[in-house]
């Protein structure tokens, strides 16, 4: 940032060339500027029927050529380097020093003709190959690209997976057999030293850098091996601190499995990165019974049940109609933010309750906050935002809450469908965004507000605004979510009908008097 605006570093670059006389007499005569020897020739690598598909509907050499053929050009699907080495191999005869050359380096012999999509035979100049890298993390991509590397005149992907007569089912299988992969002493050796130190809980930490970072060959048979030392303190935890009075060793084992599972989502993976590993049982809800926070806001469901066909009949009209969007909203998932604009009396109380005992009544988790410690006891289960998302008191335009990526918290706010914020309008500006910034980062969904899980804001302008210490009326205007970056990502909902000053309830016909 310069003087509070952005930097152009293509403009600066642009104002700041200078070209001299010499270069610009190069450059008038088109002489090469640059010149690359030997020639480098890039070639793919992908797994079976993962290549690239490119159609082009304007094609100037078929003018009746439309988006209607994509499906016609995925079919076809113009060989790649790869499938074309695939078919020169096939092609070459017995004896051919063709069947004898590794495909990195088949463009010394042959050149790739980028039209007719084949290899032909070199008659002149050098070329060298690069095969396209492929991270360790690729999983099959990287086996198949380490085959590559040593299997000569291969004719198919069938034909890289076969051995001494033998098809294996994965490129990792073949590399394993031939040799190509180192085995896992070195991570076992790790482990059989490190059990005699460490509680389950640093082992669980230990196998999870393995994973990520070692890249085990076989990480089934670490598991196999040392889950009775990977488990050993989830025993007596699930004994004395869950409903489980007597776990058994599968539950156990199962247990350390979803936590595992859970230290992985740190890094953006999961048991499913690892076909070979088991997964936990999803019948078993391990988030509720390990995390108190998700435990806290488990409901009788029948009791839910009951206050939600009690209450809904009571909605007046713009309160059902704002039920039934927010409804759908977190039904379709589809991360929208709402503001429930209304004057005292109007309803939202009723409807923020309502929305709780229908969701919860579904089994979905719903967190009600307020701005205030008042404002929130008249919520089902509310407390303040602060309490709730660790808003720092002193909030800046760049402050984040203080809610660690692997907390229970964050769990908690992983599990969450819908949150439901009253008396907004009170808040400053910044602690909302302060709230936005922190759930983008913990859902990892930088692109939706709040990470994409559902918001109902709800207040009235009218009432009170932020309070702000030795601030005039500019300031404290400028203060309320009215005046955010998010407020534009809202939907705002309105409530006309005052409840409290309905004569035609007879309820409140005194009320109104």
């Amino acid at each position: 940032m310069q003087f509070g605006r952005p930097i152009d570093e293509v403009k600066l670059y642009l104002d700041a060339r200078y070209i001299s006389s010499c270069e610009a007499i190069w450059r008038i005569f088109l002489f090469h500027i640059q010149k690359q020897v030997p020639n480098v020739v890039c070639l793919q690598v992908h797994l079976p029927d993962e290549q690239s598909v490119v159609f082009d509907p304007d094609d100037p050499n078929d003018p009746n050529y439309n988006a209607e053929d994509a499906e016609d050009a995925e079919n076809e699907g113009k060989p790649t380097t790869l499938m074309g080495w695939f078919n020169a191999n096939a092609a070459a005869a017995e004896g051919s020093e063709v069947l004898n050359t590794l495909y990195q380096n088949f463009p010394s012999k042959m050149v790739w003709n980028a039209k007719q999509h084949i290899w032909t035979d070199r008659k002149k100049g050098f070329a060298i190959g690069r095969m396209y890298y492929a991270h360790p993390s690729a999983g099959e991509r990287f086996y198949l690209r380490l085959l590559l590397t040593c299997v000569k005149g291969a004719t198919s992907f069938k034909h890289l997976r076969s051995f001494e007569g033998i098809v294996y089912p994965t490129f990792k299988d073949a590399c394993i057999v031939r040799g190509l992969l180192e085995d896992d002493s070195e991570w076992r050796q790790c482990l059989e030293e490190a059990k005699d130190m460490q509680m389950g809980g640093q082992l669980r930490r230990l196998f999870v850098t393995i994973l990520c970072d070692c890249f085990p060959t076989n990480p089934r048979a670490l598991w196999d091996e040392f889950k009775p030392y990977l488990c050993d303190d989830l025993g007596h935890y699930l004994m004395h601190n869950t409903n489980i009075h007597e776990p058994t060793e599968e539950q156990i084992y199962d247990c350390g499995l979803y936590l595992i599972d859970k230290l992985l989502a740190v890094f953006g993976k999961g048991l499913r990165n690892w076909p070979t590993l088991p997964l936990p049982n999803p019948n078993t809800n391990w988030a509720a019974m390990l995390n108190p926070l998700i435990g806290e806001q488990q409901y009788n469901q029948n009791v839910q049940r009951d206050l939600a066909e009690e209450n809904i009949p009571r909605l007046n009209f713009d309160q059902k109609s704002a039920f039934d969007r927010i409804l759908t909203a977190i039904e379709g998932k589809t991360g929208e933010a709402f503001f429930l604009h209304g004057s005292g009396g109007t309803g939202k109380t009723f409807l923020y309750n309502t929305l709780c005992y229908q969701l919860r009544s579904m089994s979905k988790i719903v967190l009600c906050v307020a701005s205030s410690g008042i404002a929130a006891l008249l919520l089902k289960g509310g407390t303040t935002a602060h309490s709730c998302f660790k808003i720092p008191l002193f909030c800046h335009e760049d402050s984040v809450c203080n809610i660690p990526k692997n907390s229970d918290l964050a769990e908690l706010m992983c599990k969450t469908d819908l949150v439901i914020w009253d008396e907004a309008p009170m808040q400053h500006k910044h602690n909302m965004e302060a709230v936005d910034r922190s759930l983008r980062d913990i859902l990892n969904t930088s692109n939706k507000p709040f990470g994409g899980l559902t918001f109902v804001f709800g207040g009235d302008f009218k009432q009170i605004l932020p309070v702000i210490i030795k601030g005039g009326k500019a300031q404290t205007i400028s203060a309320p979510i009215r005046k955010s970056v998010l407020w534009d990502s809202l939907s705002v909902v309105h409530l006309y009908q005052n409840m409290c000053l309905d004569t035609a309830i007879e309820a409140e016909a005194n009320f109104a008097k």
